[in-house]
């Protein structure tokens, strides 16, 4: 799965698919975290798959009940500031 978009495949998917995920309540937490992780990577995604990826979430979310949500991501992610983590004492 991880080697899906390397050198050797730079071509992304044509189209997102018609899924979703069902996740866990405990598991809602990890898919931020992944999501955030995604977010402050953002800008060494390749455009296209930038867009296959809003459009995967707008989906998602569609499916979860907030239709219409593809420019709030895009918002989202050009808003999104990037912050060091707080040191532990």
């Amino acid at each position: 799965m991880a080697d899906q978009y390397s050198a050797r495949s730079p071509v992304p998917p044509a189209a997102p698919i018609a899924k979703t995920l069902k996740l866990r309540a405990e598991e809602e937490r990890l898919a931020l975290g992944l999501g955030s992780a995604l977010v402050l990577h953002w800008d060494a995604i390749p455009d296209a798959l930038q867009d296959l990826l809003i459009d995967q979430a707008a989906i998602v979310l569609d499916d979860a009940g907030l239709p219409g949500a593809q420019p709030a991501l895009e918002t989202l992610i050009r808003r999104a500031k990037a912050m060091p983590l707080a040191s532990k004492k």
